[in-house]
């Protein structure tokens, strides 16, 4: 199914405490070992951090926009109406919230496929004295930005251009680095959450390189895991 999500026991349980958490609904105990949990774990820390920054903005959000609603109507309409707006409102609040959550888990399953299937996508030639030392060295910074998380946007533009002309009938500069250029334009397009576009460039990678060769079958556990 096209962008299923997988999530763990662990994560919905840890998910679970956090919302709690949140809320000040846990017990002194609770509390001392969520926070101790936090200290020790740093991908928790930063999962922690992101839930409380999508809250607190979504909060400021539906806060603003059930304002902005209410006074429309407070003059002007009967108490019934004006449950109602009260009531829609919070069904908006509701709807981001879902919307926001859905994006977030997305996001992680994104960067988690991303960091499985993007290990090490560099070129290790030794560039001393060769030829394509410019060549290398610019990919080898493209792949660094995928890495990094550095100028994605630019860097998949780069990217673009360079799987394209890799393809091309005529040999050329980046023929030789076709295969890691697509996999770096891979692993680009799932760390910013565009599968189709991910799916795409696996493939033409598929097509390109043939069906049983090693890229080709990178491609198609990478297209099992994005479907």
């Amino acid at each position: 199914m096209q962008n299923e999500i997988h999530i763990t026991d662990e994560e919905i349980e840890f998910d679970d405490i956090l919302m709690r958490y949140l809320r000040n609904e846990l017990s002194t105990e609770e509390e001392r070992k969520f926070v101790e949990l936090l200290e020790s774990d740093p991908d928790k820390k930063a999962r922690a951090a992101a839930v409380a920054r999508l809250i607190k903005g979504l909060k400021n959000h539906a806060k603003a926009e059930d304002n902005k609603i209410v006074e429309t109507f407070k003059a002007k309409q009967p108490k019934t109406v004006k449950l109602f707006v009260r009531i829609l409102a919070a069904a908006v609040i509701v709807g981001f919230g879902l919307f926001f959550g859905f994006k977030f888990y997305n996001n992680a399953e994104n960067q988690k496929i991303a960091a499985e299937f993007g290990k090490e996508i560099t070129i290790s030639e030794n560039m001393r004295g060769s030829s394509d030392e410019d060549i290398i060295n610019e990919l080898n910074s493209l792949f660094s930005n995928v890495e990094k998380d550095t100028d994605l946007n630019n860097t998949i533009a780069k990217l673009e251009s360079l799987w394209q002309q890799s393809r091309s009938e005529i040999f050329n500069d980046y023929t030789n680095y076709s295969t890691n250029i697509g996999k770096a334009l891979t692993i680009a397009y799932i760390k910013n959450n565009d599968r189709k576009a991910a799916e795409k460039v696996l493939n033409q990678m598929i097509e390109t390189f043939g069906a049983e060769s090693p890229a080709s079958n990178w491609a198609e556990k990478v297209l099992e895991r994005i479907k």
